[in-house]
């Protein structure tokens, strides 16, 4: 099928399901400005559904043109996908240079293409988006792990980061690992919002990945003062419990002192 361009009813153009954007909103005032004063320099790129057509790029423009109560829109329609996996692909592809997504939409892009792909190995996935396999593995481990409505906007202002929550839900899986009584007690839902509000107030930095101290201590007392203490920060944990590790160090090195001491003197 070669390419058309085409003027089509407003009515006759639909959202993609599988945009992982839900607002189309978005800048939408902005968008409305630039088509009235420059127009339709180009059309937006669509493929036909039975007597509709599915947008596989311009949701913004489209949404914008129908706020301002466009009848038609030039469309260029294209050849329609084969299957679920392919208009993924050719939606990132066709958007992912004009569109800025959030990064919880590329979060959910790149989980809804891996899963469409039959969880082919993140190595794979990696070379197919072009992206690197540490932020391939950090999109769909956070979009596995965190509710949308919990980080979604943060996402979206620049407060959180993929690769932030991404560390937050691997000392999250330690501490199931070392401290299971802890989870246990506290709940992981609560452990989570509470690390998330910690994050907030800068209670610890990317170190929280490289974190063995707390997370593998043998006080759990320790680990849930620092978790119900929404200033408490890491570092000063750490810490605490270096200090009171040379502290024990040197009371036995003392204590070993005083009893070499008294067996030398023993024999003597």
């Amino acid at each position: 099928m070669q390419a058309s361009l085409e003027w089509i009813d407003i009515d006759k153009i639909l959202p993609n399901p599988l945009n992982p954007r839900k607002d189309h909103s978005i800048k939408s005032n902005e968008m409305q400005d630039i088509i009235n004063s420059k127009g339709w320099e180009e059309g937006i790129t669509c493929y036909k559904n039975r007597e509709y057509y599915i947008i596989l790029s311009g949701h913004r423009r489209w949404y914008a043109a129908k706020t301002m109560g466009a009848l038609q829109l030039p469309i260029f329609i294209v050849e329609p996908p084969k299957n679920e996996a392919e208009e993924l692909d050719r939606l990132g592809s066709v958007q992912g240079g004009q569109v800025d997504w959030s990064p919880y939409e590329w979060a959910k892009f790149t989980y809804d293409t891996w899963k469409n792909l039959n969880e082919i190995s993140y190595s794979e996935l990696s070379k197919k988006l072009g992206v690197t396999q540490g932020l391939i593995t950090a999109r769909i481990r956070v979009y596995q792990y965190y509710p949308r409505i919990e980080v979604e906007d943060k996402l979206e202002n620049g407060m959180y980061s993929i690769t932030m929550l991404y560390y937050i839900n691997l000392w999250i899986n330690k501490l199931n690992k070392y401290n299971k009584t802890v989870v246990e007690s506290l709940g992981e839902d609560f452990i989570r919002k509470q690390l998330l509000k910690k994050y907030e107030n800068k209670c610890f930095n990317s170190q929280i990945v490289n974190d063995k101290s707390l997370v593998n201590s043998n006080n759990s007392q320790e680990i849930i003062n620092f978790l119900t203490d929404i200033t408490k920060k890491l570092s000063d944990c750490q810490l605490d419990i270096i200090s009171k590790n040379q502290a024990k160090n040197n009371d036995f090195l003392q204590n070993n002192l005083i009893v070499n001491t008294t067996t030398n003197d023993i024999k003597k």
